[in-house]
């Protein structure tokens, strides 16, 4: 059980490749999953859900997010908003909530100072 694939805009995967390169982590999976979670911890339950505006889309492959992840993420949305979602609706979710999480994470490490650990400031 994992994604099926979807869409997030271009911009999106430029701040996944340069999160790559300033958390020193290689590996787009987890990029993409801190996105996430990082966009689910931003959740508000009244906020509607839209595509981001930008230039051309990059396709999230298939099964980027699985098995236990994948659960844990969906249930995760499904208790913020109380809602059911279907697994085919539930990749809407993801793109929104990626592309949320990617941007805050890129607006903190653009504000923060020079001391800050960028670790430590994404996880706050």
């Amino acid at each position: 059980m994992g994604n099926t694939k979807f869409n997030i805009s271009k911009e999106a995967k430029d701040i996944v490749d340069s999160l790559k390169i300033s958390l020193d982590i290689n590996d787009t999976p987890i990029i993409i999953k801190l996105g996430l979670a990082k966009g689910i911890s931003l959740l508000n339950p009244s906020e509607e859900i839209q595509k981001f505006e930008g230039s051309g889309n990059w396709l999230v492959p298939e099964n980027i997010i699985k098995e236990r992840d994948y659960l844990l993420f969906k249930h995760l949305i499904i208790n913020e908003l109380n809602q059911v979602i279907s697994d085919i609706d539930i990749n809407k979710y993801f793109a929104f909530y990626i592309e949320k999480g990617l941007r805050e994470i890129q607006n903190q490490i653009e504000n923060k100072t020079s001391i800050e650990d960028i670790r430590v400031l994404i996880l706050s």
